[in-house]
């Protein structure tokens, strides 16, 4: 099968799936994000051209039985779901399959819960056990009643080894009858099970990619297509290269058992890496490549859809998407016409946002583009629904083009001393430590929240990596951590593994 088509076919529905599970500052996380930033982002995305939304407002972090408070939050939840119909987007919600939360977590607010050191998945086989789970989660969708869909991931998180493909229905057939019993208009909202990593992998102990997707997933089509009641779609899942995690499977699957018809297309990644730390990374050639090797299902699926773990920085790539996928042929435009297309609909000067967008590409930055950044406008409409402001945007972009002008000052000298080394190792660390203090990424937050090397951006932090290794022994580390230590305003051991973690 060729990898490449000549499609000129648009695709019908254009989706992008708003993720909550993260954590950091506003307005980078759609967890952060309040029914107003929601309705923004969704008036932003209709002037793209994206007519279909998924959110995962993260019920799981909302442990049985439903308080009061979490019911209020569920009431928002489905407000925004509202919010979005109201603009003309259909609005989709998806859950985990048996991933819930202990009660130890319903002592934050719902947004400021970290779900995974708190989490729990239930054994769909044990009847107990399942049917309280069911029971919780159709008190959270008696509330949420109002979506176009109820998504269903088959893992990532949930599941466990040897699951039964059976079992998996349960939970779409509960949610149907849920759906069916309470739903704001039954007919016509869907369940979709999402194909993503197998149901019944061992993600435990053989970990994430290391296990064949088809024999997991090739019996669960098959139970899906026997037993789920109308309506249904379904959603496969891909990442953005071929050979990487789950490749292509998926969409083959789905095509081999005849349910394109059925389909979105989950084109994960392509707008987007994910997990990783803010930063504007501009993957237009990766859109191109997945948009057209999918192209021959655009006049048979259902539509495409794509991810952003953080929408704000990554709106050129959204945008980019959005166009090619209603049309084909706006694929072709080179990189600078299509950052210049977007800075016109935004209303900017192309030749201050075009050097910031690609800064992390250039191999020189004007040292004065980030205030000249923050000087400027955004005068179109549209530009004003980016969450957080238009203004606001301008601010965040400043702030990341000043630390890559930063990082690469500092890894411009030639050290000839332990100080030479301490002042540029403290001058680039502390541009990063800048830049994470404004968007405040750390992961799901397990590990703590403090600054780590890890939480920025690896494209920003590599010209630090690199000079460090090529100057700094590692029987100076400690000398010079104690002096990144204060003039960054660390602790000595933080300061110690920040300058590790440049050696590694």
């Amino acid at each position: 099968m060729p990898n490449w088509y000549d499609n000129q076919t648009p695709w019908r529905r254009r989706a992008f799936y708003l993720h909550a599970g993260w954590h950091f500052n506003y307005p980078f996380s759609v967890l952060s994000w309040s029914a107003n930033d929601f309705g923004d982002m969704f008036a932003l995305l209709n002037a793209f051209g994206i007519n279909t939304v998924m959110l995962w407002p993260m019920m799981e972090a909302i442990p049985a039985p439903l308080s009061s408070e979490d019911a209020s939050e569920l009431r928002i939840v489905r407000d925004v779901i509202g919010r979005a119909r109201d603009l003309g987007l259909e609005c989709w919600v998806t859950q985990t399959a048996n991933f819930t939360s202990k009660p130890t977590i319903a002592d934050r607010p719902l947004k400021q819960r970290h779900l995974y050191p708190h989490a729990r998945t239930i054994r769909l086989d044990d009847v107990v056990e399942r049917n309280a789970y069911f029971a919780h989660r159709a008190s959270m969708l008696e509330i949420v009643n109002n979506a176009d869909a109820y998504v269903t991931i088959d893992g990532d998180p949930g599941s466990y080894p040897d699951a039964n493909p059976e079992n998996f229905v349960d939970v779409l057939g509960f949610d149907r009858s849920t759906i069916d019993k309470h739903g704001a208009f039954p007919n016509r909202q869907s369940v979709v099970p999402w194909m993503w990593c197998g149901w019944g992998n061992h993600w435990d102990t053989l970990g994430p990619w290391n296990e064949p997707i088809e024999p997991l997933n090739a019996p669960l089509l098959e139970c899906i297509k026997q037993r789920l009641a109308e309506p249904w779609q379904l959603l496969p899942g891909r990442s953005f290269h071929e050979k990487h995690a789950n490749g292509r499977v998926n969409i083959d699957m789905a095509e081999r058992a005849g349910l394109i018809d059925r389909s979105m297309l989950m084109l994960y990644e392509v707008v987007e890496f994910e997990p990783i730390p803010p930063a504007c990374v501009i993957q237009f050639d990766a859109i191109r490549r997945v948009l057209r090797q999918e192209g021959r299902h655009a006049s048979t699926a259902r539509g495409c859809m794509v991810n952003a773990q953080q929408p704000v920085m990554a709106l050129p790539n959204l945008w980019f998407f959005a166009r090619g996928a209603a049309d084909p042929a706006y694929l072709a435009r080179p990189d600078l016409t299509v950052l210049r297309d977007f800075a016109e609909f935004l209303g900017g000067d192309a030749d201050l946002l075009i050097p910031a967008w690609t800064s992390l590409q250039s191999a020189a930055v004007s040292a004065d583009l980030s205030h000249r950044l923050r000087q400027s406008n955004l005068k179109s409409t549209a530009a004003q629904f980016i969450p957080g402001g238009a203004d606001r945007y301008l601010e965040i972009l400043g702030s990341f083009v000043d630390a890559r002008v930063r990082v690469s000052a500092a890894c411009a000298s030639m050290p000839v001393s332990s100080a030479d080394l301490s002042e540029g190792i403290s001058a680039g660390l502390s541009a990063l430590i800048d830049w994470w203090t404004i968007h405040g990424y750390v992961g799901t937050g397990e590990a703590g929240e403090g600054f780590r090397l890890e939480y920025t951006h690896s494209a920003l932090s590599q010209p630090l990596r690199i000079w460090a290794q090529a100057h700094l022994g590692h029987a100076e580390i400690g000398e010079v951590a104690k002096q990144v230590a204060d003039a960054c305003e660390l602790s000595v051991d933080s300061a110690t593994e920040a300058v590790k973690a440049l050696m590694r």
